[in-house]
């Protein structure tokens, strides 16, 4: 007679169904783990155009209320070279009234940190220039590849202001602010009216990097 067989599984098979499982599991962690990268690694990319328009949106805000009052050193618009650093006055009504005699002006500089470096930063600088004086200090983007501003005489874009061989110095017309993260194929431009007093519009573009 045949000796009956035996109805549970032998060590071997134990073993191989413990190995498939343990494979198929490190196939699920491996595939989700590597989505997980994905999703973050795309999280980043989007991050970085973002944060660059809220800074361009930012200094664009302050150019749109640019105030220039002759003969008034503390007030001066000073544009360097390569128009990576710009100091100006800037006024707003404070409140909701328009009357200017309740404005808040302020002394307002943009300029970049450790240009050229892995921890260069777009730091804005904001002084009052009436009532309590305080300097306050905020750094607006981190890992700054490209930051320029250009202003427009009228006629030209011009990276250094006032102009040279100009005199008496125009009042710009326009601004173009031009931003990019470390990270960024891409710059991020915003251009916008220095209206003085007028109203004005403003728009934002995505341009090739140079």
């Amino acid at each position: 007679m045949r000796p009956a067989q035996s109805a549970g599984f032998t060590l071997v098979e134990l073993l191989l169904a413990a190995a498939i499982a343990v494979l198929i599991a490190a196939l699920a962690w491996s595939l989700l783990s590597t989505t997980g990268r994905s999703v973050s690694s795309q999280e980043a990319r989007a991050a970085g155009p973002a944060a660059a328009a809220r800074a361009a949106e930012r200094a664009q805000a302050d150019l749109a209320a640019l105030f220039l009052p002759e003969g008034d050193a503390a007030c001066a618009l000073a544009l360097e070279e390569n128009g990576s650093r710009i100091a100006f006055c800037a006024v707003r009504a404070a409140g909701r009234t328009p009357d200017l005699v309740w404005s808040d002006p302020r002394r307002i500089e943009y300029a970049v940190e450790n240009a050229g470096g892995p921890d260069a930063a777009l730091v804005r600088v904001e002084e009052a220039l009436a009532g309590p004086l305080g300097r306050v200090t905020n750094r607006v983007l981190s890992r700054v590849a490209e930051f320029a501003i250009e202003l427009h005489d009228g006629a030209d874009w011009r990276r250094a202001w006032p102009p040279e061989g100009v005199t008496p110095p125009p009042i710009p017309q326009r601004a173009r602010i031009t931003v990019r993260k470390e990270d960024m194929a891409d710059a991020i431009s915003a251009e916008c009216w220095i209206p003085v007093g007028h109203s004005f519009t403003s728009r934002m573009v995505r341009s090739a990097a140079e």
